[in-house]
């Protein structure tokens, strides 16, 4: 054993000594399934950024997970899938940074024969940027968020064996890949792009709206500027994009106005326009005087200033500051601008040089006035903190660290002063430290919060538990999903998706993927971090709202950003989720609620269901974030749901699709408390209406898979139905009668309170006779508007459907532990 590897599993290596050319066997055994990883100790360097290897041998489940780690990654983890790592993986392509795989670029699986090549393109004083290569060509461009140069360790995980791989280490690697951008074939390209050599076009050819382009190096001091011959516009001009970009998205969202990792420019049409046989370019200009310096480093963070030229002419330009790494050549292809030509040779630098010079020197002014309030805005000290004297702070310009000795005993909780706003809604933490027995509760609460109880278990507050995963809000965990544990190496998210005057939306976040929403009943949110160490250390890294821009975006069409069970994977093919054998019922949530476009969300039923098989189906549901106070009306429902079981059995067969849909109404836009229309849908028929007030935050999609369902298949195609998908005359005659039911009710509360004064003080029976009436009147008008939405209101029934879901995540309990039946409507 030379002492150069790390090993844990059942892998097989080679560990003799290296020399030049040398491919060291790997291999993992036939049985084997997770947790088998290796780590080589020698780190990529400047002069050795490179390793690869070749897949011999594969078993149609298997996995190989190639990418660069540090030493703090435990053994049962992937690189990418841990805070300051990356990694590929063989079976999908995908390639993650820290645990988000969003970028332009999207890799490309790999088959027996093929090589996959990691390259360290840039070694940077904070970020790095990382090149990887399928058989020599640029597949993918990832940012290394490690700082320390001596931890870029190559790492591999592997699953499901046999594998058999051939690896050439850092130190054996005789020859460094050379990408050249003047090489078309080696521009990254998304899947839907072809590109035809001998015409040097590259066209989009598939379904999706757009797609993306880009250069394998960033622009640099000798290639500042390319160009795109648009061989393609519609009529009324609209052209392909052209932008610059960072090798993938910056970790976190940058503050300041000019720090972006995208700048896009677009003939929309409309105020530009452009026709085939034109040129666009973009470009970027440095300091005019800082360039001339024979030290001067192009891939540094600096201002920069960026602009636009058509046909060579500059038409735009803007200050931004380049992150490390530099900005990439970026193109977007639509449908109406689908063939392009780049040009990176005519005019890698603009002719114009002089003016450029002036244009910067006159921008500068503003743009250091706009990062030095930037740079105030993220000014932290420790007077801007609730905190108990045990935890440890170091603040820095970005983010704060933290840390718990193991020698403090107990709860120790750091709230930071600065309440969360619409414009900064959202706080992050980077786990560093953990125990499995330790434990840390994230969320938010009211001012001056205790500083030796959890958040989500005292008083008004929410938090998430760090040791079961589970969900607080106002001291109960119940909700529409169980949440998950994190752990040492974990990314979590805390964000205000939704401020009410009553009740606001919490939505936690686990490696920028949703895990469920919860309530908070307290006008002015601070963000507040409970620790408590049991014997060890904790220590963690803060990105507080005001150092942080915006929250990760989800992407509803995207089923890995739905909120899934512990456990849950996806057939991204067929749309389908898989989720593990459970005796409970198994919840999966979207991550926003119905509004705007997303307006309605459907499944399709695949698998048997009936009395024959002895198998229910999935239910769907509408339902508010978290649990609400007891009602003031019929109308304020949390949830409704249908499932097609008894009565409802014989309206559904395998095969059809089955839906939810929210009507928003603009009559009751402006109206503190909102009536909507909610919708079922099957086979994209409106079936069922009713109305019902709008809940805090809206309505969520949700999905309940009872015992023996183990799979869903989400459709997609149909998350937007339109303004207007119940007619005109449906929605005033609905409008109508859910007014009249809000008006009795009123008048009832009024009546009940005059019914309620002692028989002292009144003898008037007609008062008494007149209530009763009215009270006769609004439940028959209530009946009628329930027939709208069950065949059956035998309590057998409900019964029966409150036993089935009673066990599951999705029910609503009162504080005496009895279900709030009554405020769910169910079509059953």
């Amino acid at each position: 054993m030379t002492g150069l590897y790390r090993c844990a599993g059942d892998i097989l290596f080679d560990d003799n000594p290296l020399f030049p050319g040398k491919i060291a066997s790997v291999q993992l055994k036939q049985y084997s399934e997770t947790s088998n990883f290796l780590q080589y100790q020698g780190p990529l360097t400047p002069q050795n950024p490179y390793f690869s290897t070749q897949v011999k041998t594969v078993a149609p489940h298997s996995k190989i997970i190639v990418g660069i780690a540090n030493t703090g990654i435990v053994e049962d983890a992937q690189p990418g899938s841990w805070n300051n790592t990356v990694g590929f993986h063989s079976n999908s392509g995908r390639c993650l940074s820290s645990h988000n795989d969003i970028a332009n670029t999207e890799g490309e699986a790999l088959k027996i024969g093929d090589i996959i090549g990691v390259l360290v393109t840039h070694f940077g004083l904070k970020m790095s940027t990382v090149m990887f290569l399928k058989n020599n060509k640029p597949i993918a461009t990832r940012y290394l968020f490690e700082s320390d140069h001596k931890q870029f360790l190559p790492t591999i995980s592997l699953e499901n064996g046999p594998i058999d791989l051939g690896i050439i280490w850092p130190e054996a690697v005789t020859k460094t890949p050379q990408v050249s951008d003047r090489d078309m074939t080696k521009w990254l390209k998304h899947p839907e792009v072809k590109y035809v050599a001998e015409s040097e076009v590259f066209m989009h050819v598939g379904s999706l709206p757009e797609v993306a382009i880009q250069g394998p190096l960033p622009l640099s001091l000798d290639f500042e500027h390319f160009e795109v011959i648009v061989l393609e516009a519609s009529n009324s001009g609209v052209g392909p994009s052209i932008a610059i970009a960072t090798c993938s998205p910056l970790k976190p969202s940058p503050t300041c106005l000019l720090l972006r990792d995208f700048f896009r420019w677009l003939a929309d049409g409309e105020t530009w326009k452009v026709a085939a046989g034109q040129k666009i370019g973009i470009g970027i200009h440095y300091h005019p005087d800082a360039k001339a310096s024979s030290i001067f480093n192009d891939k540094q963070q600096q201002l920069v200033m960026c602009y636009v030229t058509l046909d060579t002419m500059i038409i735009y330009w803007k200050m931004l500051i380049q992150p490390e790494g530099g900005f990439y050549p970026l193109i977007l292809l639509n449908k109406e601008a689908s063939k392009i030509q780049i040009d990176i040779n005519t005019n890698r630098h603009a002719a114009v040089t002089d003016r450029l010079d002036d244009l910067y020197r006159k921008e500068l002014v503003l743009a250091n006035e706009i990062t030095r309030e930037d740079t105030l805005r993220k000014e932290i000290d420790s007077g801007m903190f609730n905190k108990s004297h045990a935890i440890l702070l170091d603040t820095e310009e970005e983010k704060c660290h933290l840390r718990l000795r193991a020698s403090d005993i107990g709860i120790h909780v750091i709230q930071f002063q600065r309440h969360l706003t619409p414009d900064h809604s959202y706080f992050c933490i980077e786990i560093g430290e953990l125990n499995e027995d330790s434990v840390i509760t994230a969320g938010v609460a009211s001012h001056k919060f205790p500083l030796n109880k959890y958040p989500g278990k005292h008083g008004v507050s929410t938090g998430w538990v760090s040791r079961d995963g589970k969900l607080f809000f106002n001291e109960k965990s119940e909700g529409n999903t169980e949440g998950i544990r994190f752990e040492k190496g974990d990314i979590i998210g805390i964000q205000v998706h939704s401020f009410g005057k009553k009740s606001s939306v919490i939505l936690f976040m686990k490696n920028f993927r949703p895990i469920g929403t919860r309530f908070v009943t307290v006008k002015n949110l601070f963000p507040t971090i409970a620790f408590c160490g049991n014997g060890y250390s904790i220590e963690v890294d803060v990105y507080w709202q005001n150092q942080i821009s915006l929250p990760p975006a989800f992407n509803v069409c995207n089923l890995d950003h739905w909120c899934l069970p512990p456990g849950g994977q996806i057939d991204y093919m067929n749309n389908i989720v898989l989720v593990e054998d459970h005796i409970q019922p198994m919840t999966i949530q979207a991550p926003y609620p119905l509004k705007g476009e997303f307006n309605h969300f459907e499944i399709q039923l695949i698998d048997e269901f009936g009395e024959d098989c002895g198998v229910s189906p999935p239910l769907i549901v509408l339902t508010a974030a978290g649990i609400q106070k007891q009602p003031e009306s019929t109308l304020w429902q949390d949830s409704i749901r249908f499932w097609a079981t008894d009565a409802a059995q014989d309206t559904v067969a395998v095969g059809d699709i089955i839906g939810w849909g929210v009507m928003h109404i603009k009559s009751q836009a402006r109206k503190r408390d909102k009536l909507v229309i909610t919708y079922l849908t099957i086979n994209r028929t409106v079936r069922h209406t009713k109305v019902l007030y709008e809940p805090p935050g809206g309505f969520y999609p949700l999905i309940v898979l009872p015992l023996g369902v183990n799979r869903v298949k989400i459709e997609l195609g149909a998350l937007n139905m339109g303004t207007s998908p119940i007619s005109k005359e449906t929605v005033t005659s609905l409008l109508l009668e859910a007014e009249t039911v809000i008006a009795l009710e009123k008048q009832n509360k009024i009546d009940d309170t005059i019914t309620n004064v002692p028989k002292a003080m009144t003898d008037d029976k007609k008062i008494l006779r007149s209530n009763t009436r009215k009270k006769n009147k609004a439940k028959s008008l209530r009946d009628r508007l329930m027939v709208k939405w069950t065949d059956t209101e035998n309590p057998d029934h409900r019964q029966r459907n409150n036993s089935d879901l009673s066990a599951g995540s999705s029910i609503r309990e009162n504080s005496d532990g009895n279900s709030e039946l009554s405020r769910t409507c169910n079509l059953i």
